[in-house]
């Protein structure tokens, strides 16, 4: 398991029941939720660009190597969303048998702190001064991503997304 002998993870760490050997897919409680894999400047790439350890984060480390919530702000609930559903007994990895599809973007880690701090990424577009403006055009590149590289989107017309 993930956790053995690191009992200090077993709160947070848990492996999803469609990533076990014997997934139990037909016994298993809806909704069941797709993620998207997208490419990292989407995601994981913005997070490099943090200028403060508690910045797009629901938990950071603190002093003595303790985990800290975080408490003060919303721009880490996109990662803590993501960190769950990967986890979640809801989660599936066949699209086909999803109810739901869930598109991972952290646009709230590009208007906060990123936007004005990084030369990349950056998606342009009018009134692009504006953070929200680059948050924006991200989610329409995001949208045009998938439409153009997977069929579920079109299928739906995005209903279920």
């Amino acid at each position: 398991p993930l956790t053995a002998g690191r009992w200090w993870l077993s709160d947070v760490m848990k492996v999803a029941p469609e990533a076990l050997p014997e997934s139990p897919t037909s016994s298993r409680r809806r909704p069941l939720i797709y993620i998207y894999d997208l490419p990292p400047e989407f995601t994981t790439r913005m997070l490099q660009y943090r200028i403060w350890g508690d910045a797009c984060l629901y938990r950071y480390f603190g002093d003595g190597n303790n985990t800290v919530q975080q408490r003060h702000n919303l721009y880490g609930t996109e990662p803590y969303l993501q960190e769950m559903l990967l986890q979640s007994e809801h989660r599936t990895f066949d699209p086909d048998q999803a109810d739901f599809f869930y598109v991972p973007v952290f646009s709230t880690c590009h208007i906060h702190p990123v936007n004005a701090w990084a030369d990349y990424p950056w998606w342009h577009g009018p009134l692009t001064t504006l953070r929200l403006m680059h948050a924006a055009n991200m989610l329409l590149e995001v949208k045009r991503h998938i439409q153009a590289n997977y069929p579920f989107w079109n299928r739906s017309g995005g209903a279920d997304h």
